[in-house]
């Protein structure tokens, strides 16, 4: 039996938007033969038998494409990849290889883990958790995970992992000017009961970590120290230490 399937297509283009985007043409296709049953009905201008089997057979179609694109969101091992590859080839021939135009709504996650962090104080702890794994560094996300069960609050935990972060990122453009007295100052103004020495300081500053993130740390209850013996900036919170960055 001839199936006509091309086999270098189908084996490289089985994946859920593939299969959402034939099931569409399906749905375009389907509109378009109720259209022309109804006008052979009414106006007799067609074979309205004609038009009501390949109704039913294109949705025969729809209903399977749908039942495996559900197998493979759910990683079924149900799925014959090769009976399926056959399927998606006849809906291609059926329904052409112009994709519509899309007009219905399209879900789109682009950028939805960075505002799920950017907005702690509108979803659950648990989400943000989530999104926060997949976003920091392991170090990171043990701290959070130990502060949010502390009950600290969403922002100023937020904040402490926003600096951290930008700490990270800029690392790679070490600050080597050992002039850090303005900056010192501004530290002793902001943070209350600072007692990171200026020499300290010199080196926290060297690796990045900017006074904002000391600021944010004294805010959760957190200090920065300078573990000179292991030659690392650590973050301390219930004497556990969380080594943010090492120098050299």
């Amino acid at each position: 039996m001839k199936t006509f399937v091309n086999q270098e297509i189908y084996g490289e283009s089985i994946n859920v938007d593939t299969i959402n985007q034939l099931i569409y043409s399906l749905y375009t296709l389907l509109k378009k033969y109720s259209e022309k049953h109804y006008t052979s009905i009414y106006y007799g201008y067609y074979d309205a038998k004609k038009f009501e089997m390949l109704f039913y057979d294109a949705y025969d179609y729809l209903v399977n494409l749908i039942a495996q694109r559900e197998r493979i969101q759910l990683e079924s091992c149900c799925v014959c990849y090769e009976e399926l590859g056959k399927c998606m080839e006849l809906v291609r021939q059926l329904v052409g290889t112009c994709s519509p135009l899309r007009i219905d709504l399209i879900e789109d996650n682009a950028g939805y883990d960075d505002w799920v962090l950017a907005n702690p104080d509108r979803v659950a702890r648990e989400v943000w958790e989530v999104c926060l794994y997949a976003k920091c560094s392991p170090v990171t996300f043990n701290l959070v995970r130990v502060l949010n069960k502390e009950g600290k609050d969403c922002k100023l935990v937020y904040q402490l992992v926003r600096s951290i972060q930008d700490c990270n990122l800029s690392y790679s453009v070490v600050n080597n000017s050992r002039n850090c007295k303005p900056e010192y100052e501004l530290l002793m103004k902001t943070v209350k009961n600072c007692k990171i020495t200026y020499d300290d300081f010199v080196v926290i500053h060297s690796c990045g970590i900017t006074v904002d993130t000391i600021n944010d740390s004294h805010n959760c209850g957190a200090t920065i120290e300078v573990d000179r013996k292991d030659k690392c900036i650590n973050l301390v919170y219930n004497l556990t230490k969380y080594q943010l960055n090492c120098y050299e």
